[in-house]
C-alpha cells in the first residue's frame, strides 16, 4: 500500500506513521470481508485518507479509510454523521455503512463524479455559495463539536499566538444562536456533480459561525487567479466575495473578515513548521503562503 495519503502520514506523524499505516491495512482487509466488497481500485486524490473505488453488493461504492492518529481528539470522526445530514437533503453521497468510530466509511459512488477542476472563479464561488444554505442546518448542540473547541481552532490559535490577530480570531468564534452545521473544507475538490446536482464530500464538519466556511477561496482559481496590485486585486475579491455572499445568504464583511483570519491563521501554521524544522513544508506550500498572503492583504 503506498498513496500520496501515506507519504503525507510519514510527514505529518513521523513517529506514528508506521503504526498508522498497518493500522489502515488492518482494516481494510476486515472491511473489505466485513462488507463483502470486491473489485477494489485506488482512487486518485486523497491526500489524508485512503480512497478506493469497489463494488459492493449491487451497487458501485467508495471505500474511505482516515487515519486514526493516536492523540487525535476530532478530526475525520464525524464525517459520517456529517454527509448522513446532508445525504438527507440530497447534497451529500448516501452512506452506506461504518466502521472503526466512524474512520472507515462504505459510501455511495458518485456518478458522473467530476468537480470544478475546469471551472473559473466565478462558477467555483458561486456554486459553493448556493450549497452553503443547504449545508449550514441547525443541528442540536453536543452532536459535533464546536469549531472554537476543536483541532482547527487549536491549530489557528497557535499559528497566530502574538498577534493582533488572535483577538479578532476569538471574537469570531464566539458561539451564537446563528451557529450551524459546517464543512470547513469547502473547495472546488470537494463537490462531486452527481445525476440530479452537485453533492459534498470530504467534510470537517463542526458547530459555528457559517461564515467561516471560506475555504473556496484559498484553492484553485478562486486563489490562482488574484491579479498583482493591490488595488487590483482587491477589486476582484470583492466581486467574488460579494457572488459568495448573495449566493450563501451571508454578510458579505463577515465573509472577508473569516477570509483574512483562515488566511492568515494558514500562513502562520507555515511559518512555525519552518522555525521548528517540521517536515513537509515543500516549495509548493511555500508558494500558497505567498498568494495567501496576498489574499489577507486584499481584504485588509
Amino acid at each position: 500500500m503506498c498513496s500520496v495519503a501515506e507519504d503525507n502520514w510519514r510527514a505529518w506523524w513521523p513517529p506514528q506513521a508506521d503504526a498508522i499505516a498497518a493500522d489502515a491495512r488492518a482494516r481494510l482487509a476486515a472491511a473489505v470481508a466485513a462488507w463483502r466488497l470486491t473489485e477494489l481500485e485506488p482512487l486518485p486524490g486523497g491526500e489524508v485518507a485512503l480512497v478506493f473505488a469497489a463494488a459492493a453488493t449491487n451497487r458501485d461504492a467508495v471505500l474511505k479509510l482516515s487515519p486514526r492518529v493516536a492523540g487525535g481528539k476530532d478530526g475525520p470522526a464525524r464525517e459520517g454523521a456529517a454527509l448522513e445530514l446532508w445525504a438527507r437533503a440530497g447534497i451529500a453521497p448516501q452512506v452506506l455503512a461504518t466502521r472503526d468510530d466512524g474512520l472507515t466509511l462504505l459510501l455511495e459512488r458518485v456518478r458522473p463524479g467530476h468537480d470544478l477542476r475546469h471551472a473559473d472563479a466565478a462558477e467555483i464561488v458561486r456554486t459553493l455559495g448556493a450549497l452553503c444554505p443547504r449545508i449550514h442546518v441547525a443541528v442540536a448542540p453536543g452532536r459535533f463539536r464546536r469549531l472554537g473547541e476543536g483541532s482547527q481552532a487549536h491549530s489557528w490559535r497557535r499559528a497566530l499566538a502574538g498577534n493582533r490577530e488572535l483577538d479578532e480570531l476569538e471574537r469570531l468564534l464566539i458561539p451564537s444562536r446563528g451557529d450551524r452545521l459546517l464543512h470547513t473544507d469547502l473547495h472546488w475538490r470537494n463537490v462531486l456533480r452527481g445525476p440530479d446536482g452537485w453533492l459534498v464530500i470530504d467534510p470537517k464538519p463542526y458547530l459555528g459561525d457559517p461564515h467561516a466556511d471560506v475555504f473556496a477561496f484559498f484553492d484553485g482559481p478562486p486563489l490562482s487567479t488574484l491579479p498583482d496590485g493591490r488595488r487590483a486585486a482587491r477589486e476582484h475579491l470583492r466581486a467574488l466575495t460579494e457572488l459568495y455572499a448573495r449566493e450563501a445568504g451571508l454578510d458579505r464583511e463577515r465573509v472577508e473578515a473569516w477570509i483574512r483570519i483562515r488566511a492568515l491563521a494558514i500562513v502562520g501554521e507555515f511559518a512555525r513548521a519552518d522555525r521548528e524544522g517540521e517536515p513537509g513544508v515543500a516549495a509548493d506550500h511555500r508558494a500558497w503562503r505567498e498568494r495567501l498572503l496576498r489574499l489577507a492583504d486584499a481584504v485588509d
